[in-house]
């Protein structure tokens, strides 16, 4: 049993690498040092959901102030909705209260439409500029 085992571990560690070869990343920048003044929101580049596959994850850099981050949903890319559940209750958050990072890796629960954007608000402490990264596998 032993011996089995010892040779099982081989073959995985030997196969393991090979296992992930086939799989690369796709990272879009949807917002690029964009200026946040203080108490405003601004909104991230549009991006189509049929772009996003495998898994995801949204990298974050604030220079400055509080920063909200939530996603919106869209069925033509051109109006955008806060999106909600059945019972009204917001759906989309990415991350509150972000503060002065040089980068945050944030899995989020999305909320699949066609079109997504990311709604950006900072609290009223300091302006800032926000970058933010789409992360997901390319197929």
């Amino acid at each position: 049993m032993k011996k089995f085992m010892a040779i099982s571990l081989v073959l995985m560690m030997l196969l393991a690498p090979t296992a992930y070869a086939g799989i690369t990343t796709n990272t879009r920048t949807v917002a690029s040092a964009l200026a946040v003044g203080s108490g405003a929101t601004v909104y991230s580049s549009v991006m189509a959901v049929q772009d996003l596959t495998g898994h995801l994850g949204i990298l974050l850099v604030s220079t400055a102030g509080s920063i909200t981050v939530t996603q919106q949903c869209s069925v033509d890319g051109a109006t955008f909705y806060d999106p909600v559940d059945t019972d009204a209750a917001a759906l989309g958050a990415v991350i509150a209260t972000l503060t002065v990072t040089a980068g945050t890796y944030v899995i989020p629960k999305p909320v699949l439409a066609p079109f997504i954007r990311y709604k950006i608000v900072e609290g009223g402490v300091a302006p800032s500029a926000v970058t933010i990264k789409v992360i997901s596998q390319r197929s």
